[in-house]
Formats: C-alpha cells, sequence, structure tokens
C-alpha cells in the first residue's frame, strides 16, 4: 500500500519497476510526519513499536548467524563508526574517482 501511494505521489519508480533494472535507482520516498503527543496511550504506541521491532528481529536473518535489523536501526551506530574510523571505500571505485580528477 505504501509503495502505491509513494508511486504515486511522486510518479516515481514502483517497487516492480524498480526491481527489473541491474541497479535501484529512481526509487520512490514518502516521509511520514507524526506528532507522537496528539495519542493519548503512550503504553499502547510503546507495546506497538516493541511488536513491530520484535517481529522484525524475529525474521530468519539472509546469512547464518546474522541478525535481522529495521530500516535505519543501525543509523546511528554507523555514523558513529565512520566519524571514528572513516567511510571505508573499495579501492578499485577510489581509484576510478581520483582518475575522473586527471
Amino acid at each position: 500500500m505504501l509503495d502505491m501511494l509513494a508511486t504515486l505521489l511522486s510518479a516515481g519508480n514502483s517497487t516492480y519497476e524498480v526491481g527489473k533494472n541491474e541497479y535501484e535507482t529512481g526509487v520512490s520516498q514518502v516521509f511520514l510526519c507524526i506528532y507522537p503527543e496528539l495519542f493519548n496511550d503512550k503504553d499502547l504506541q510503546e507495546r506497538l513499536l516493541n511488536e513491530i521491532v520484535d517481529y522484525t528481529h524475529e525474521v530468519e536473518p539472509m546469512q547464518a548467524g546474522g541478525k535481522t535489523y529495521y530500516p535505519g536501526e543501525r543509523t546511528l551506530e554507523t555514523r558513529t563508526k565512520n566519524t571514528k574510523e572513516g567511510v571505508l571505500v573499495n579501492d578499485e571505485m577510489w581509484n576510478k574517482i581520483l582518475g575522473l580528477l586527471e
């Protein structure tokens, strides 16, 4: 349902169309802004969110011994690591980029 909404509102590519390409580009996105203070039952909110997170974590990972994450779950961890250690870049790709400067 969200894919349909994003496709229609952005006139972008649906998941179906993106999947037909070799690379996933031209994706459609819609951002929802929610003001949580408008909801009265904060315990219910917490319970519902935890159910979704728990369900996501229970999905069988693609690699043995791995873990399934919800979108954005590792963003802060990744940003902190990249700030400390730098961003990892494939050497071959970096050399191609540097070659563009010549």
